[in-house]
């Protein structure tokens, strides 16, 4: 089973304001994990959500280098097991979702 979110630092700003991706997993502690590797992710997630509030940056020491978002490179945290920087992941479903949003 995959347990994988992805955020870039726009996501968390828009999500923040929304209550949106990765909610279930941003609350962490709220929920009952029985699995070690959900605790893991919500942990994870959750530090960088609480750095994000604080500070505007989500980066700390359970992940790897997150850069900035860029419209040029998209750079997006994918949170996993072992999480990690990917560049414009997923472009079809991202160039689909514009089109839609332009064309209404």
């Amino acid at each position: 089973m995959k347990r994988w979110v992805v955020l870039s630092w726009c996501a968390m700003a828009a999500a923040a304001s929304a209550q949106g991706a990765g909610g279930l997993y941003v609350a962490g502690d709220n929920f009952d994990f029985t699995q070690a590797v959900e605790r893991a992710l919500a942990q994870q997630m959750s530090q960088a959500w609480m750095n994000f509030a604080r500070s505007g940056n989500p980066k700390h020491k359970g992940l790897p280098n997150w850069p900035a978002y860029s419209a040029k490179k998209r750079e997006t945290m994918i949170f996993d097991l072992a999480s990690k920087v990917s560049d414009d992941p997923h472009p079809e479903e991202r160039k689909l979702w514009e089109a839609l949003l332009r064309n209404g």
